[in-house]
């Protein structure tokens, strides 16, 4: 059901949509309150009338004469010949893709827009996203949007190379095409519990993931075999005593860590060099700097000379995944017998402070 509110002079209508449990408020650009009501009692009549059940119903034509030509045509009576309005706009998906390029370049930053943009030039072909490329094809034969099933999508993910986090990039830019061309009225579905049809690829998420523990012990000899390596030693340091992520210890700066080593302010920033902007998905936030780091920290800032805490052998922000390989080669060449695993937190004595989610580099126990 829908209700209406005012918000100043203008009435606005609530609702949900089938199989969200989030309301959505529209604008109904009125100040009438009994045409607001009459919006209202369409909205809910044609909302009820995109139900599957109610497609499929078929009319006998000596009450279809009373009512008139319907909103919506069922599939048996399209097929007895009788006019009917289409249920699907019939807008192509090269002209969505052009409308959805121009918002994330506003939206999204420049390096996600970028993938976002290769994700669709795969599926679509290179001439959809704007680029005179005939050898990209993509997959999609089609022209309108309509035509676009979640099964052709979830068989190109599956064939990518890459792991579940490449494929949930890829699930995720094509679930927002179709809310971006829902709200801009360009796709109407014949689904009405599950409007977006990307709803139904695969989250590709790993469930369950075992959390496994290092002890002090292993932490110690750990940061003892890295030592050589003063710039993968701090930063493995930093990821298992302050509990960030890789990405978010790669982008520390030397100004963020403050000058009486009591905490790490861990902010948005932008690379000067390359333009990118840094993407934090557990927000800004100070970390406290317990007292096992802080003495490692106070020995690694005398000797310093780059902006950042964490500098590439050029002096330059070092990339997430060369900076992984380069820890993942000097556990190999030590021998230790760890893996490299997701780590979740750790036992006493370390501070509840560290009892955070880890970076993908830390290293675990077999």
């Amino acid at each position: 059901m829908a209700s209406i509110y005012k918000r100043g002079q203008i009435y606005w209508i609530k609702f949900y949509r089938a199989g969200s449990s989030n309301p959505c408020r529209e604008s109904l650009g009125q100040i009438d309150p009994a045409q607001a009501q009459l919006i209202r009692r369409r909205f809910e009549l044609e909302q009820e009338l995109c139900a599957p059940a109610l497609r499929e119903v078929f009319l006998p034509e000596h009450l279809r004469a009373i009512v008139g030509t319907p909103l919506f045509a069922p599939a048996s009576e399209s097929s007895q010949g009788i006019s009917m309005a289409p249920c699907l706009p019939s807008v192509t998906a090269q002209e969505v893709i052009s409308e959805y390029l121009a918002y994330i370049e506003v939206q999204n930053t420049k390096h996600h827009a970028r993938n976002k943009k290769t994700h669709l030039k795969r599926f679509f072909g290179a001439k959809a996203v704007g680029l005179d490329d005939d050898k990209q094809v993509g997959v999609f034969k089609g022209t309108l949007l309509c035509e676009v099933r979640a099964a052709d999508i979830q068989t190109m993910i599956d064939g990518l190379a890459g792991g579940k986090k490449t494929k949930r990039h890829y699930r995720n830019t094509f679930h927002a095409l179709f809310e971006f061309a829902l709200k801009r009225g360009h796709f109407a579905s014949t689904n009405f519990r599950y409007p977006n049809p990307m709803s139904a690829l695969p989250t590709y998420h790993d469930r369950n993931k075992p959390i496994v523990y290092l002890t002090q012990a292993q932490i110690d000899h750990l940061l003892e075999i890295l030592k050589p390596v003063p710039t993968v030693h701090i930063a493995v340091a930093v990821m298992i005593y302050a509990g960030l992520r890789r990405a978010e210890m790669l982008w520390l700066r030397k100004e963020n860590i403050s000058p009486d080593l009591r905490f790490i302010s861990v902010v948005n920033k932008t690379d000067e060099e390359t333009d990118i902007e840094s993407s934090l998905k557990t927000g800004e936030r100070s970390v406290p700097i317990v007292p096992a780091l802080k003495p490692i920290l106070e020995e690694y800032l005398k000797g310093i000379k780059s902006d950042w805490l964490v500098p590439s052998p050029t002096g330059l922000q070092w990339l997430g995944e060369n900076f992984g390989d380069k820890h993942r080669n000097l556990l190999r060449a030590a021998e230790l017998e760890h893996k490299l695993a997701y780590v979740r937190g750790f036992p006493s004595p370390l501070s509840s402070s560290c009892m955070k989610r880890m970076s993908s580099s830390c290293a675990a126990v077999v």
